[in-house]
């Protein structure tokens, strides 16, 4: 029965994958004529990405706008912490020159708004000895395709920004580099180029800036990357429907995303047109996704190969804009107010000088109007909150399948903000080359592959439930079948169907996270154990919290973080067990370490074939006083199943 079950579960998700990630109509790239107006056609430079509004408007905001003059301050400040120094060397690390390619993008764009606002020579000076350093490495890593795609990109806007500043030497040796090791180098049977995830997004990118800067020297080639891009980058969009939920979580979500605004304004600047990409079902909506991902305390709902703090972006930046919807970038504003000193060596916040281009007004940016999301996809995922204050609470839910691209055995997990804590935590993402050097093999999702071997990825380090301490079901997929936003009768929830990540060890399993209106926080369990069970099955509830625990009695347990109280109780069962604190050590001696976290939780013991509900009350300290404890009722009576 359990075979069936699980054969019908993958027969479902592959038919609802069909019907919901199709490829969006994008308009056709016949190159001839595309070559025709490269060749005649092209604006002068710079024609990427600065020019939005004209040469004055960057100034103007800066003067306009007081979150926009500390970015300004903050970005020219690295700009000079740039001149003088050395340029970058060709060091990998491990198989990846990606760190260094993405230092050399972070160089051009604050050398380049530094250079394009003040017009000091300084700032092109170290440009051009940078451009030329980088010209004459060997190559920009193909083996790693990212690398390259990020280079060509730094090189591209560094040509199409400093093109009035530079000889006419210094411009043929960047184009050629630009040309044989970017363009040409990607010309191979590479699999980016179709792939469904941020791959496709970046390399294309990047590969198309540096068509578009070297267009009217290569017009052929330069037309026959664009049309490629056009025609391929719909793999990777087509994962935006139907919401605009990205699969990868919301830091790759940065990623990705950001090489495709990249990509769409550089398209439209220099050729007027998008070619249909600006169109793509859920793209537009994928602010939203970013808007509600994040947290209260400013962190991610960081599941996937993630971490959990928010960065300006740029992109959603752009995407308010071209909205019409400012207050969509309200987290960018707060961000940029509080922005201070920028490293000039690293390579983070490397795309931050473009906010200055794409930023909306952040003059008093309105409270977003609705207080829930919820997301499709590989990824499934909803979030509720009540209100838009750092004290709010703010509660998301996560379903889908551990087999998308960077994804975790974490179906089932529930993060949790409230009074200013993250409550339930995310461990978030484990440094790649570091256990690719011991040899394992983190990028195959199948069941018995190392990815799983590592504690962040799988269901033991993650807030949900562990069945007789066996992983997740590698493949299943857990929708999300019920969702509302709160109204006046019913509460804001969502409800996921676990089952089919754990065959043969429940016969049923299903998660809701209720938003009540006082504030309290619902997580409520149902489960059933097979019938030809052999034995007792044991169920571990957690969630990963900080700070200290106090469970003086059965079902009852307190939480205490940075002064802050958080009252857990549990409801459904007769003889509540104690809450217990496990650690956190790893396990394995390539697992990271988790400090100042602990994992909270209980265990419960099910017959063959018993079901059980249970559900987790979490009380805030600011709530406790005006909060009550709810009846129970079975989830499918919280609302009705969703349309699929």
């Amino acid at each position: 029965m359990q075979c069936h079950l699980a054969l019908l579960s993958r027969t479902i998700l592959a038919c609802m994958l069909l019907l919901i990630l199709t490829t969006g109509k994008v308009d056709a790239v016949d190159v001839a004529p595309l070559e025709q107006r490269l060749s005649h056609d092209l604006p002068d430079h710079p024609r990427l990405l600065w020019i939005a509004d004209g040469p004055s408007a960057v100034t103007d905001r800066i003067a306009s706008d007081p979150a926009l003059e500390i970015t300004w301050r903050q970005v020219r400040d690295a700009a000079d912490g740039m001149v003088d120094g050395a340029p970058l060397k060709r060091e990998l690390t491990g198989r990846r020159l990606l760190g260094v390619s993405r230092q050399f993008l972070k160089r051009m764009l604050y050398l380049g708004a530094a250079w394009r606002v003040t017009g000091e020579p300084r700032y092109a000076d170290q440009a051009r000895a940078e451009m030329l350093a980088v010209a004459a490495f060997p190559d920009f890593n193909p083996s790693h395709f990212l690398d390259v795609a990020e280079m060509t990109a730094g090189l591209a806007i560094g040509y199409d920004w400093f093109h009035d500043a530079l000889d006419d030497e210094t411009r043929a040796t960047l184009r050629t580099a630009i040309i044989d090791k970017g363009l040409k180098a990607s010309l191979a049977d590479h699999w980016f180029i179709t792939a469904e995830n941020n791959w496709n997004q970046v390399c294309h990118g990047g590969l198309v800036l540096g068509a578009l800067a070297v267009a009217e020297h290569e017009p052929q080639l330069a037309a026959r990357i664009i049309a490629r891009a056009v025609d391929n980058l719909p793999h990777a969009m087509k994962h935006y429907q139907p919401d605009g939920a990205y699969p990868e979580g919301p830091m790759y979500w940065e990623y990705g995303t950001s090489y495709n605004v990249l990509l769409i304004d550089a398209l439209e600047q220099a050729l007027g047109e998008s070619f249909g990409l600006i169109d793509q079902p859920g793209f537009l909506n994928t602010a939203d996704y970013y808007l509600h991902v994040t947290g209260p305390t400013g962190r991610f709902f960081n599941y996937a190969d993630g971490g959990d703090r928010r960065p300006p972006s740029p992109a959603q930046a752009w995407l308010a804009r071209r909205r019409g919807e400012p207050a969509l970038a309200r987290d960018d504003a707060r961000l940029l107010q509080a922005l201070g000193p920028i490293d000039p060596v690293n390579q983070s916040h490397r795309l931050l000088p473009l906010m200055l281009v794409w930023a909306p007004s952040f003059a008093d940016l309105p409270e977003p109007a609705l207080h829930s999301y919820l997301g499709r996809g590989r990824s499934d995922m909803a979030v509720h909150r009540d209100g838009w204050h750092g004290e709010a609470v703010w509660v998301g839910l996560k379903g889908g399948t551990p087999s998308a691209n960077h994804g975790h055995m974490d179906v089932g997990q529930f993060v949790l903000d409230a009074d200013g804590i993250r409550w339930s935590v995310d461990l978030g993402s484990q440094d790649y080359n570091g256990l690719e050097s011991r040899g394992m093999n983190i990028w195959n999702s199948a069941q018995e592959s190392d990815r799983w071997k590592v504690f962040r990825y799988n269901n033991h380090a993650h807030s949900t439930l562990t069945v007789n301490g066996q992983l997740q079901h590698a493949r299943g997929f857990a929708p999300i079948i019920q969702h509302a936003a709160a109204r006046e009768e019913t509460p804001a929830h969502s409800v996921i169907d676990m089952s089919a990540v754990y065959p043969d060890q429940l016969a049923h399993a299903r998660r809701g996270v209720m938003l009540l209106a006082d504030g309290q926080v619902l997580v409520q369990d149902e489960v059933r154990s097979p019938r030809d069970a052999d034995g007792a099955t044991t169920i571990r509830w957690v969630m990963n919290a900080p700070g200290e625990l106090e469970a003086a009695d059965p079902g009852e347990a307190v939480l205490t973080a940075d002064g802050q109280r958080l009252h857990l109780r549990l409801l459904g069962r007769d003889a509540p067990p104690t809450f217990t604190a496990w650690p956190l050590e790893p396990p394995n001696p390539w697992d990271a370490e988790n400090p100042g976290l602990q994992r909270v939780g209980f265990e419960v013991t099910l017959q063959p074939g018993e079901q059980a509900t249970w559900a987790v009350l979490l009380t805030p300290g600011s709530r406790a006083d005006a909060a009550t404890a709810p009846a129970l009722q079975p989830l499918a009576d919280w609302s009705p199943p969703l349309e699929k």
